[in-house]
């Protein structure tokens, strides 16, 4: 048995499904990847996953995804594979396009977050881009097998806009999920969180307040420096870190010379960084004012498993990692105002912190166990 898996990019199997690739390849299945390729590609080989270089392009590219069809076509129909899994919405749709043109009898669309264009834009630009993302949607779900949709808000609005049948649509809350050993305060090494607290000259004991993500202003970038400004008079000692890569190709990317200007000894900026896990350990507090068009994001998943108290907003897949008063506190999008009363009421209450990050870690092992999320994923979407 063949499965192709159609993404981003390289990172993208390594961070988020290693462990359905592992399974699948434990159960007897040859696994291979089409993506933009990355250095991650060689990890991932020497794992046993043989990779293909296509040209994936994220953004708004019609020859590229032509041509990113036809690649997928041609492989498709040398390999004869028995099932093709998508990630994201240019695979949902090309992939799966590709996959039905060549025979395949199982293709499989995650659905991680209908994205930008359901994001609530304005105007007749958003407008259109919504009506284009919907009608690519329509387009991929009627050439797939089973489309799995990751929270309860985008599975309810594919059904309501038509888009998927009902026993084509799945619901698998996260269906990422977090390595719950690993994303774990007790395998945290506590020289390393010393050595980031050292990085940012922050006291023993000074709060941090982290925000990590994609540097777009749907993510909320700017409500955080505005909320971190704001507090930061009153804490001199707390640190307010945003963590991400800054991004260049799109038009919603924060420019650079933005976020240079935000910056001090109190509020910075570390840009990409592979210790995730013990930057989110070091934090007394998680943060993700976004209004993106969510599925789940990961990092909300890993805050709460470290136990962490989060505060993000009451938009579509950030709603389902938190639970208002109990884990951490839900606030309206595009309001740094709610959001710098959020996080000074954690501020000044530590033991409601300590209380929301053991409920945190125990929403986790309900419902982000990576483990049971890819059972889920081999039984209802592969029929094993």
């Amino acid at each position: 048995m063949k499965v192709a898996l159609v993404a981003p990019h390289a990172l993208h199997v390594k961070a988020f499904w290693l462990s359905l690739a592992k399974a699948l390849m434990e159960r007897g299945f040859t696994v291979h990847l089409y993506s933009a390729g990355g250095e991650e590609t060689k990890e991932l080989e020497e794992l046993g996953i043989l990779c293909y270089e296509i040209p994936f392009n994220r953004f708004v590219a019609p020859l590229s995804d032509l041509r990113m069809a036809l690649a997928l076509y041609t492989a498709f129909r040398r390999e004869r594979y028995d099932v093709v899994h998508n990630f994201t919405i240019k695979a949902n749709v090309f992939g799966a396009l590709a996959a039905r043109a060549a025979g395949c009898p199982r293709i499989i669309d995650m659905v991680l977050g209908l994205g930008y264009a359901f994001s609530g834009r304005k105007g007749w630009r958003g407008r259109a881009l919504r009506l284009v993302a919907t009608i690519l949607y329509r387009i991929g779900f009627a050439a797939c097998s089973k489309a799995c949709l990751i929270n309860s808000d985008n599975y309810e609005e594919v059904l309501k806009l038509g888009l998927l049948s009902p026993d084509k649509a799945v619901l698998i809350k996260s269906a990422t999920g977090v390595n719950l050993s690993i994303f774990s305060m007790e395998a945290v090494d506590a020289k390393a969180l010393n050595d980031i607290r050292n990085e940012i000259d922050a006291e023993p004991g000074a709060p941090v307040v982290l925000m990590a993500g994609r540097l777009f202003w749907s993510k909320g970038v700017r409500e955080f420096f505005e909320a971190a400004k704001a507090l930061a008079p009153d804490y001199p000692q707390a640190r307010f870190l945003l963590v991400g890569p800054a991004e260049a190709e799109s038009p919603e990317a924060v420019p650079q010379a933005y976020l240079r200007q935000q910056l001090d000894t109190q509020i910075r900026w570390l840009g990409f960084r592979t210790d995730m896990r013990e930057l989110m350990a070091l934090a007394d507090i998680f943060v993700l004012p976004s209004y993106y068009g969510e599925g789940l994001p990961q990092v909300l998943q890993e805050a709460v498993a470290l136990g962490k108290p989060v505060v993000t907003t009451d938009n579509v897949g950030c709603r389902e990692a938190v639970q208002h008063n109990q884990n951490g506190f839900l606030i309206p999008v595009r309001d740094s105002r709610a959001l710098t009363e959020a996080i000074r009421k954690l501020l000044e209450q530590p033991d409601l912190c300590a209380r929301f990050g053991v409920q945190s870690r125990l929403l986790a092992e309900r419902d982000f166990d990576s483990a049971k999320l890819t059972q889920r994923i081999l039984t209802e979407l592969y029929g094993l």
